[in-house]
């Protein structure tokens, strides 16, 4: 799979239709594959889509997940229309 492959996949994971939110490790390789692939102004549009769901899990822990506010595919749309398509 190329960059941008797994990155339009981990999208489509940080959907909240699909799951809770993923861990900081998840979103973190999204931000390098879109850098890689998109650049400042793609890492731009991803964070201005993010989101975090902040759960307790008991009295002393809480359970940050992150997923986007958008669904994957218009969020992946946005960003190849940074490169032309």
């Amino acid at each position: 799979m190329t960059a941008k492959e797994i990155l339009h996949r981990l999208i489509e994971g940080f959907s909240p239709y699909l799951s809770c939110g993923v861990p900081k490790v998840y979103w973190d390789l999204a931000i390098t594959f879109t850098g890689e692939v998109y650049g400042s102004k793609g890492i731009d549009l991803l964070e201005s889509t993010h989101a975090i769901c902040n759960d307790a899990t008991d009295a002393r822990n809480t359970k940050i997940l992150h997923f986007i506010d958008l669904p994957p595919t218009e969020l992946i749309e946005s960003l190849e229309a940074l490169n032309g398509g």
